[in-house]
Formats: C-alpha cells, sequence, structure tokens
C-alpha cells in the first residue's frame, strides 16, 4: 500500500521550467520567425540608382530623320517611393503581427500556469485525504481478515477506495496533460525530448 501512494506521489511532482524560462522560449521563437519573414522584404541599396536613370531612345522627326530622345518621368520617383513605402509598412506589419502573437500566446501562458500551480495545490491536499483512505482502507482489510467484517461491507469500502484512488490518478494525468500544453505552447515541447 506503501508503494502505491508513493508511485502517486510521483505522477505530481512538478517538472514544468520556470516561468522566464517558458517566456524566453516564447520570444525566441517569435523573434526567429518575425526574422524569417522580414527576409523576403530584405532590400539592398546596391544598383538603387539604375532605376532613376532617364530612358534614352531614338525617335524621327517628321521629315524621318533620327533623333536621338531622353525621357524622364517623375512616376518613376513616385513609384520608387511607394515601393521603398510598401516594403516598409510590410516589415512593420510582419514585426506587429509577431509581437502580437506573442503577447497573446503569454497571455494564455499565465492562464495555463495559474490552472497548473491551482491543479498541484489541489494534488497536495487530494494526496493528503487519500493516504488518510489508504489508512482506513488497510484497517478494514485487517478487519475483514479477522472476520470481524462482512464481505459485502468490505467490497463497499474497497470500491469506494478504488474509486478515490481513480479519482486522484485522474486528476495527476490533468496535471501531466496541462503541462505538455504548457510546453507546446511555449515551443518547448522539443527540447523536452532531448
Amino acid at each position: 500500500m506503501k508503494t502505491l501512494i508513493i508511485a502517486l506521489s510521483l505522477l505530481s511532482i512538478d517538472t514544468l521550467p520556470p516561468k522566464a524560462a517558458l517566456l524566453q522560449a516564447i520570444d525566441s521563437f517569435y523573434q526567429v520567425q518575425t526574422e524569417s519573414q522580414l527576409l523576403e522584404y530584405q532590400t539592398s541599396k546596391k544598383g538603387e540608382w539604375l532605376k532613376y536613370l532617364p530612358t534614352v531612345g531614338l525617335t524621327y522627326t517628321l521629315d524621318g530623320k533620327p533623333r536621338p530622345t531622353i525621357s524622364f518621368s517623375s512616376s518613376l520617383l513616385y513609384r520608387a517611393k511607394k515601393d521603398r513605402l510598401t516594403i516598409m509598412a510590410k516589415r512593420q506589419a510582419i514585426i506587429e503581427a509577431n509581437r502580437l502573437a506573442t503577447e497573446r500566446i503569454k497571455a494564455k501562458l499565465d492562464e495555463m500556469i495559474f490552472e497548473y500551480e491551482c491543479l498541484q495545490q489541489e494534488i497536495v491536499s487530494r494526496r493528503e485525504i487519500f493516504e488518510i483512505d489508504a489508512q482506513l482502507f488497510e484497517m478494514d482489510q485487517q478487519r475483514y481478515d479477522r472476520l470481524e467484517m462482512a464481505p459485502s461491507d468490505f467490497l463497499k469500502s474497497k470500491k469506494v477506495f478504488l474509486e478515490k484512488q481513480q479519482a486522484f490518478r485522474k486528476l495527476s494525468t490533468q496535471v501531466i496533460r496541462l503541462e505538455k500544453d504548457i510546453l507546446n505552447l511555449s515551443f518547448r515541447s522539443e527540447q523536452n525530448n532531448d
């Protein structure tokens, strides 16, 4: 019976990394994601001046003689400026979207950690109650062995004890699932598997 209580106690050991480490993992994930998304809009200044060269061409006069022409359109300046502003806006949108996603994930993480801590406290109190129930069941077992208890009463007692044991295991499993969800949310599940 004592090994059962020890085994159930091991199920509820807090193995969650510190909150600061989880937050750091979220920050680093979104930083890498932002940098990779910004690569698409990375521009090079090299050769930028080529956009502003005038167009050189050849036209013919009314009498059919060729004449060189140079033309420059102000729409080139406008388009270049508009393209530059569009790229800057897209880069800013990526940065802002990832910042908001980071904040949303951190808020969700706070909720899950609060729930995790509440479940851990509940496990501590339920473990104490379960240890008392285990002692009571042992006493019933001894009374049954000494033939001081009817088999039907012993089976009822055993059933109640096993149901409480199952409820404790279920709570412990719920904590383990929540811990895995927290690790997945903070992008640390692959680090735990190493």
